[in-house]
């Protein structure tokens, strides 16, 4: 059914903005160092939205990433040095639980932890030379475009 709706959305946009139009899940690259602001969560932008052309003000719930605990968070361990634990992301993470029982795949602090790592490897990997993989070259397999890949918005 998604991929109908998606489909069905591409068509629209095609046919309203011609051959450069937006697609659903539409692989594009964006260098991370221009990026300052991300859309709040008000702005009432999810995955679902992909390829969609809003007309308006729709980017007006617009924050700067200096705000954002996270970012500080990365900030802290990534450029300060300091701990996951030290930089405030075990008891960030702990609180977001307690307030929504999951957060970004997370429900104990086994998992915190885990994630963690996780992103320290990753971080080491990117520090090496590695590069973002598409879904297609994680799963060999193609899905919807790049469907489920990092989300910019």
């Amino acid at each position: 059914m998604r991929k109908i709706r998606f489909y069905s959305r591409d068509l629209l946009n095609y046919l309203s903005y011609g051959s450069d139009a937006p697609k659903s899940s539409e692989l594009c690259f964006i260098d991370p160092a221009k990026i300052k602001t991300i859309l709040h969560v008000s702005a009432g932008i999810t995955r679902k939205d992909t390829g969609i052309v809003r007309k308006g003000d729709w980017d007006s719930g617009q924050i700067g990433l200096e705000k954002l605990e996270k970012y500080q968070i990365c900030l802290r361990h990534f450029v300060e040095g300091l701990s996951w634990d030290d930089a405030g992301a075990i008891k960030n993470m702990q609180l977001l639980i307690s307030r929504f029982s999951k957060i970004d795949h997370c429900v104990n602090e086994e998992d915190i932890h885990k994630r963690y790592a996780k992103l320290d490897a990753l971080y080491v990997f990117f520090k090496k030379g590695g590069a973002f993989k598409t879904q297609k070259e994680i799963f060999w397999k193609q899905w919807l475009r790049n469907r489920g890949g990092v989300c910019a918005f």
